[in-house]
């Protein structure tokens, strides 16, 4: 096949090379293709032209000569306005191919990687990323840290890198789109940070009003029982206020790289860790009239932080508890397979609509806001869990229909 029509053999609509268009770019790479068609076909006609039993005469030559110049100049005009286009987006493209060599890059993509573009392909975690979109075809996306030589106070640039691979003329190839989210990882730190350094101010006088008011309860006092039970209510709120505290303070070491790479890993018996979650689960579901099943392989084992996992597995179970039927069973299962350990923790209660699912592990989201504040809990148990997962380089699913229950997984690689 013409080299041409080769390139532009995919370009129907609806076909592979059409996709790669829309998704990079389509515009901007489609008349990049038109430039290349435009400067191989007229060579593909001079070609023929001399080619044996054509008879071409001097004075067809010179004609394909000035046809062959009219259209070279008509592509490199083509070819200014492709480069002028690629240079303008606000994002970095790069096009590298199956064996990670990199043909296609823009302005924008070079100025994002301080002009070290082949180098970013080859190291961690772009290369990883092109690699896995090599091998499973699947598109992924990480943060890219580039040194920023010409700014003050050795900053970093934080480079969002979003790889998907496409075939390309019958050949393998990632597109890649770079997108500068300095800022936004800034204001995600000074937003941690503030989290940290509130919630490390209110524990003291949390502290103390509570130590206060266990000392105002105790039998030693005497109250009436109007102010006994104000007493009270202060108290649960109190400790309601210490948990929400402590919940955040576990939420901002999980953010915090630093914290995180403080993480230690070790291969554990996954049945270990569910009985001494169920030993701590155990009381609170006997009072709330539900009963913990277990299935698991006594074998089973899983890389991963036993006390983060189990912190986890408390936080599903205490929601599956709070939220289930009375009577009924809450359900624990754990399986392996080459991918890695799926726990999970199944519920008979009242299920969660579809349309929440995604805005479930957020803080302080509440599917049903009917429950009182004590019962609910503190509203960051589900994005405890998230994170955790994500610590691990895995994830958490859920599965929930209206009036059947819930499963929550936690997905954890090896």
């Amino acid at each position: 096949m013409p080299i041409a029509a080769s390139l532009l053999s995919g370009s129907a609509p609806g076909g592979p090379l059409w996709q790669v268009l829309m998704a990079a770019g389509g515009a901007s790479l489609l008349l990049w293709l038109l430039m290349v068609r435009l400067w191989i076909t007229p060579w593909l006609r001079l070609r023929e032209s001399l080619l044996p039993g054509h008879g071409a005469s001097a004075v067809d030559v010179a004609a394909a000569m000035a046809q062959l110049q009219r259209e070279q100049a008509v592509a490199a005009e083509h070819q200014k306005r492709t480069s002028a286009l690629l240079d303008a987006l606000p994002q970095g493209v790069l096009v590298v191919d199956d064996r990670l060599h990199l043909r296609l890059t823009n302005a924008k993509a070079h100025w994002l990687l301080d002009g070290e573009a082949a180098n970013a392909v080859a190291s961690a975690p772009l290369h990883g990323l092109v690699e896995a979109a090599f091998r499973g075809r699947t598109s992924g996306q990480d943060d890219l840290h580039v040194a920023r030589s010409q700014v003050e106070n050795d900053q970093h640039r934080a480079v969002m890198a979003e790889v998907s691979p496409y075939r390309w003329a019958g050949s393998s190839a990632a597109l890649v789109v770079l997108s500068d989210v300095s800022v936004m990882r800034r204001l995600e730190r000074v937003r941690r940070d503030f989290v940290a350094n509130v919630s490390h101010e209110l524990r003291t006088p949390i502290t103390a009003i509570s130590g206060f008011l266990e000392t105002m309860l105790d039998n030693r006092m005497h109250h009436s029982e109007e102010a006994r039970h104000f007493l009270q209510i202060a108290q649960r709120q109190t400790q309601r206020m210490d948990a929400i505290i402590g919940d955040l303070l576990v939420l901002t070491k999980l953010e915090t790289d630093e914290e995180r790479s403080d993480v230690r890993f070790e291969t554990v018996t996954v049945a270990r860790s569910i009985e001494s979650v169920i030993q701590v689960c155990q009381a609170a579901a006997g009072r709330s009239g539900v009963s913990l099943e277990v299935e698991c392989e006594p074998t089973l084992t899983g890389r991963m932080s036993p006390q983060l996992v189990e912190q986890a597995l408390i936080n599903l179970i205490d929601n599956a508890i709070k939220y289930g039927k009375r009577g009924s069973a809450v359900r624990l299962s754990a399986a392996g397979d080459t991918a890695g350990v799926r726990i999970a923790v199944s519920d008979s209660g009242a299920g969660i609509p579809g349309d929440q699912h995604e805005r479930i592990f957020e803080r302080f989201y509440r599917v049903d806001r009917s429950r009182g504040e004590e019962e609910a809990g503190t509203g960051l148990g589900l994005a405890i869990v998230k994170h955790i997962a994500l610590v691990h380089g895995g994830s958490v699913e859920l599965v929930s229909v209206p009036g059947q229950g819930s499963t929550f997984s936690l997905l954890l690689p090896h």
